[in-house]
């Protein structure tokens, strides 16, 4: 049977099949880790039946993969690494190859549609110079950065052109999260990334995350955040009221779990592609992708 929309919110019922709703808010998971192609497309399917209308797919570029080796060169001269180029990974092309399987897989309808962009989050624990981030700009619609240490942190909160702030807050933090900096970021309209998908790992991630979590609540006051799952594994996916509800560890309201599943993440890519409208097909600016919408079949 299918359910009607609920028009006031506060009404809205807290037990409900949303994947069976004919019109499902927009919900959307900021990060989906890019894991081969077969992978990518099941979890994508996964997000779908759960009732989310949008995710980013997410290519995370370590240190080891930042920089590549210097030519052989005299003894006695000291050169630094080159760092890697972005294209040259073709990063773009596995995304690519994704979004035309789950075109393949989902017949079209008029009525419901399925947003895909893309990310790329770097973890470094040193200085990434401005052309290299310009060039991810160019390639992805959402640029991410998990800071190591404190001196990257200061340069994500108040430098560095990106959209969201992410960390490891499973692991205890080699740095204090500093309120000026914090803010300072908040200000600039970067986000903050909280893995829903650590609370799963075990008992000492649990605990670290939800330390660590509230502690960057009570910075922010619970603005500028993102929940998203992270998660590689296709059984820790969950609903997006189960996730709002998950919240709650941090001491978040469900209000504010809701907007850091909806309003947020469609206010981070909005602002990028200059768009109001998500299921409007939209052409972005960058070189070599475009924003994907993708029609999803009815349901019946």
């Amino acid at each position: 049977m299918v359910l009607d929309r609920v028009n006031n919110e506060d009404e809205r019922p807290q037990h409900v099949d949303f994947v069976r709703m004919q019109r499902p808010s927009m919900f959307i998971d900021a990060n989906l880790p890019f894991q081969g192609e077969l992978p990518t497309v099941e979890s994508i399917l996964r997000l779908i039946e759960l009732g989310y209308a949008g995710v980013s797919i997410n290519q995370i570029l370590r240190n080891s993969q930042l920089t590549t080796s210097s030519p052989a060169i005299p003894k006695k001269k000291k050169t630094k690494p080159d760092l890697v180029s972005i294209e040259s990974l073709r990063l773009c092309d596995k995304v690519a190859a994704v979004i035309n399987r789950v075109k393949k897989l989902t017949a079209l309808s008029p009525n419901k549609q399925f947003l895909i962009s893309r990310r790329i989050t770097f973890e470094t624990h040193k200085d990434l110079p401005a052309n290299f981030l310009a060039e991810a700009r160019d390639n992805f619609d959402v640029v991410a950065m998990m800071p190591l240490t404190e001196s990257v942190f200061k340069q994500c909160c108040s430098t560095w052109n990106i959209d969201i702030i992410s960390l490891d807050l499973s692991e205890r933090l080699s740095f204090s999260l500093k309120k000026e900096s914090v803010l300072e970021a908040v200000n600039r309209g970067i986000y903050f990334e909280i893995q829903y998908s650590f609370l799963f790992k075990d008992s000492t991630a649990r605990r670290n995350t939800i330390l660590n979590a509230n502690a960057l609540l009570k910075l922010c006051k619970a603005k500028n955040i993102i929940i998203s799952s992270g998660s590689t594994e296709l059984f820790l996916l969950r609903n997006p009221y189960d996730v709002a509800n998950l919240g709650s560890l941090f001491e978040m309201k469900l209000e504010d779990g809701l907007f850091s599943l909806s309003k947020n993440p469609q206010k981070l890519i909005g602002q990028k592609k200059r768009t109001t409208h998500y299921y409007d097909r939209v052409t972005a600016p960058a070189k070599c992708i475009d924003l994907e919408i993708i029609d999803l079949p009815p349901l019946e």
